[in-house]
């Protein structure tokens, strides 16, 4: 059965106080942190105390925090960006580490500055085609994400030596965006062999991703569980609505339960 873990980020202090009683109460199997670039060293102490009962996997900081590797003007800045990444995997002994390949760029130059990243935990992950302009300032109507059209990242898998993180909302989202049939290129995506997954809930109509709860949505997860390979981790990655609690989390978990099992 696949493992299933919570997204947080870094500066999540709130998030991290009651971290062990949801694992406790529901034996979730891992967290996925968020690495904000220079937040190490104020947070590694919310996270330390809870690696002898949780594993860690570490999610790089992407794009709206500065990191686009395809764009070759920001080489220096990017590495600068992500160093906190790897010493959040060092420290927390994740064994995973998933970056994007960057906005509005050259997903050959994604390819080259990725080139460089020499750990065996570093993983690509797909994104969706079309971006939320209004999200940041830095986006202008027209850019799209590098590393979202399959063809490109099997290029940016060729030309280094990530392995692959396969974001099922961001597949489904792109394949709208460029008139693709949905399971079509699920499936292809999943022949990457990834060796882990991202999904939350959505409208299967839509080219923006949308991290819906699981059952907010209208996603057929009968038919997701038959492309997602067993044993292989999922990060649930759907909204949170409380700085009180997990109870979104808890109950996204139990409703993807039952799909599991069908396996």
């Amino acid at each position: 059965m696949n493992k299933l873990g919570l997204k947080l980020w870094s500066i999540n202090e709130n998030y991290a106080k009651i971290v062990e009683d949801a694992y406790n109460q529901e034996q979730f199997d891992f967290i996925e942190l968020y690495a904000l670039p220079n937040t190490y060293n104020e947070t590694i102490k919310y996270w330390t105390h809870l690696k002898k009962l949780i594993p860690f996997k570490i999610h790089a900081p992407h794009f709206m925090h500065g990191v686009n590797f395809s764009d070759k003007n920001n080489y220096d800045n990017n590495f600068k960006l992500i160093e906190d990444a790897f010493k959040f995997a060092d420290s927390l002994d994740a064994d995973t580490i998933i970056f994007h390949p960057g906005i509005a760029g050259d997903y050959k130059e994604s390819a080259i500055q990725m080139s460089k990243i020499k750990d065996n935990r570093a993983t690509l992950e797909n994104k969706p085609y079309k971006l939320e302009i209004s999200k940041t300032s830095t986006l202008k109507k027209g850019d799209t994400s590098v590393g979202a059209k399959f063809s490109e990242v099997v290029y940016i898998l060729e030309n280094t030596t990530l392995s692959f993180c396969l974001d099922i909302g961001h597949s489904v989202a792109t394949s709208n965006a460029l008139n693709l049939d949905i399971y079509d290129e699920l499936n292809k995506f999943n022949r990457l062999n990834p060796k882990h997954y991202h999904l939350s809930d959505g409208d299967i109509n839509s080219d923006i991703d949308l991290h819906y709860n699981i059952g907010e949505g209208n996603y057929d997860f009968n038919k997701l569980f038959k492309i997602i390979n067993d044993d292989i981790p999922i990060t649930i990655e759907s909204n949170k609505n409380s700085n009180e609690n997990l109870d979104d989390f808890i109950t996204d978990l139990r409703k993807l339960k039952p799909f599991m099992n069908r396996n």
